[in-house]
């Protein structure tokens, strides 16, 4: 046995030391919450360098980081610090310098609602897999529409805007006649026909009364085929504009430590973290409608609409 003795104690804690200032930057969790610009990883796999386009949400099993010219990254880490990568060139992982957010509290409390936002959204395949999986029921049959949106819950009364309807069947062709009824005195509200799997009902504010019960379903014209039913409840009152302003004034307390879609995804997980996940998913059509040629807008959209749809 070896004996123990002052000496072998500082040396057991000075190795120690260095291993978790190695462990530090290397091992911890690092989220991307900011991306401008042309980024890329590297991931060291089988001995081989793999690259590929960087993402928003955490970083995984990454060596390095590399920022073309003209591009910014920002991270986050499990600590509540930024590092900030605003130069050219390739940086390691296990490098990476962290500081301070300039409003730490508010920062913290962006940090908790953003990877909230990735630890229940974790798959960029969630669109995939429901269409796949609804299309692998229809295989064969004329099976009935799939109601997506609006999802059982509240909704948000008085919204500016149309309110969209949408929804998924293996049919191309179809004619479908759209249905909402008042859930107390089952009379229709609103009756329309398309050939497309979504429609806007404009007047919304109109047509939809607030604090009432609705229902909603889809029919395949000609084919006696219908959807089942989904309920859903208007808000007693137009919040949905006051609601975003509010988060919208909390967040930009950050200043420029983030950046305008992460600062989005913070909005539509406070949302969702609040029960209104029909608030976040208008929220995200909105964003997706404003921002049309931004892939990474309609990985969020898709990923918070198509898993609520896979929870049902």
């Amino acid at each position: 046995m070896i004996p123990i003795t002052k000496y072998s104690i500082h040396i057991f804690f000075s190795i120690a030391i260095i291993f978790i200032g190695f462990g530090k930057n290397y091992g911890q969790n690092i989220s991307v919450i900011g991306i401008e610009g042309e980024v890329f990883v590297k991931k060291d796999i089988n001995g081989k360098g793999q690259y590929h386009k960087l993402v928003y949400g955490p970083l995984k099993d990454v060596h390095a980081i590399i920022v073309k010219e003209k591009s910014k990254v920002t991270l986050a880490n499990n600590d509540k610090s930024i590092c900030k990568l605003e130069s050219t060139g390739e940086f390691k992982v296990s490098e990476l310098v962290f500081q301070d957010a300039s409003n730490f509290n508010m920062f913290n409390k962006f940090c908790k609602y953003f990877t909230s936002f990735f630890t229940n959204h974790e798959s960029s395949e969630s669109k995939a897999n429901y269409k796949n999986s609804i299309y692998a029921i229809s295989r064969g049959t004329m099976a009935e529409p799939f109601l997506d949106f609006p999802l059982d819950g509240l909704l948000p009364y008085g919204r500016l805007g149309a309110m969209p309807f949408q929804w998924t069947h293996d049919c191309d062709g179809c004619q479908y006649l759209i249905e909402v009824r008042d859930l107390d005195t089952k009379e229709p509200v609103y009756t329309n026909t398309t050939s497309e799997k979504h429609i806007t009902m404009e007047n919304s504010e109109i047509l939809l009364k607030p604090g009432k019960k609705y229902y909603w379903a889809i029919e395949v014209v000609g084919q006696d085929v219908k959807s089942e039913s989904s309920i859903f409840t208007m808000s007693t009152t137009a919040d949905f504009e006051s609601i975003i302003s509010v988060l919208k004034n909390d967040i930009q307390n950050l200043g420029k430590d983030s950046d305008e879609l992460s600062q989005n995804i913070y909005i539509i997980s406070s949302l969702e973290e609040t029960d209104l996940p029909n608030y976040a998913i208008l929220y995200g059509f909105y964003l997706k409608e404003k921002s049309k040629d931004n892939p990474f807008v309609s990985d969020i959209v898709d990923r918070l609409l198509y898993d609520h749809l896979m929870e049902k």
